[in-house]
């Protein structure tokens, strides 16, 4: 998803990743002993849940700018790529 998003800067990117995954292994592991496992649970079930409705939400805009670009033709739009290998002009003139 950060190649596809951030295709310009992609190093960055993936830098960036790397860093918050790491801050989250740290902020486990400092919480580990002071909460309960009931608590800890909670708090990964509320992060999963952050997770999966940021990434819908990513996905949904990132759909809509697609088609913004292509022009509104959402039916002659080819089927959606991950990454937009092409431009969407490119997709339609496949048609």
């Amino acid at each position: 998803m950060y190649g596809c998003l951030f295709h310009e800067s992609q190093e960055a990117a993936f830098a960036n990743y790397r860093l918050f995954e790491s801050v989250g292994f740290v902020m486990a592991f400092g919480y580990a002993a002071a909460l309960s496992t009931a608590s800890k649970l909670y708090i990964v079930l509320a992060f999963l849940l952050l997770g999966m409705i940021g990434y819908t939400l990513c996905e949904v805009v990132d759909r809509k700018i697609y088609q913004l670009a292509a022009g509104n033709k959402t039916n002659q739009v080819q089927a959606h790529s991950d990454c937009h290998d092409s431009s969407p002009a490119d997709s339609i003139k496949e048609l």
